[in-house]
């Protein structure tokens, strides 16, 4: 008697271990859209703050110039003043315009301030800019006074 054997070898396929695959490549595309997603807000917020920090700083100028502007009329209607040629009314309001010029000063110092916090928190500087050290502050230690630097501080 012939003995036939037959010897067939079909793949078996870890179904199990496809779809963990299939799961685990869907997982790290949606983790790279999130991430998209968060690098294209993050660069929006830079941009915004940015843009912001660039009109108030503009406002504080204008601002500070605005008070420049008014202390000379304020110093030559209280010329004419001196000599005969004006009144205490009129002195006494540009003094008003000064005192208003001065008080937008400084709500514009205060949002050019605000608007630079939140741009060095958006952009990821704030430690940078204030010379702040982690390793130092988990020691305790603190080797270097704050930075105030030009480009930091409105110019006048």
């Amino acid at each position: 008697s012939a003995t036939i054997s037959l010897n067939l070898t079909l793949p078996v396929r870890n179904r199990i271990a496809q779809a963990d695959l299939a799961r685990d490549d869907l997982q790290l595309r949606q983790n790279q859209l999130r991430l998209k997603q968060l690098e294209n807000q993050i660069r929006t917020e830079v941009e915004d703050t940015l843009i912001a920090l660039q009109r108030t700083r503009a406002a504080y100028e204008a601002a500070a110039q605005t008070t420049t502007l008014q202390q000379q009329s304020l110093d030559i209607e209280q010329e004419k003043f001196g000599v005969g040629l004006s009144t205490n009314f009129l002195v006494i309001q540009y003094q008003g315009y000064l005192a208003q010029a001065k008080s937008t000063e400084v709500a514009s110092l205060d949002a050019y301030a605000k608007a630079r916090a939140q741009f060095e928190r958006a952009a990821g500087l704030t430690l940078d800019a204030h010379n702040v050290s982690i390793d130092e502050a988990m020691r305790g230690q603190s080797s270097k006074a704050p930075a105030i630097l030009p480009a930091q501080t409105p110019a006048r």
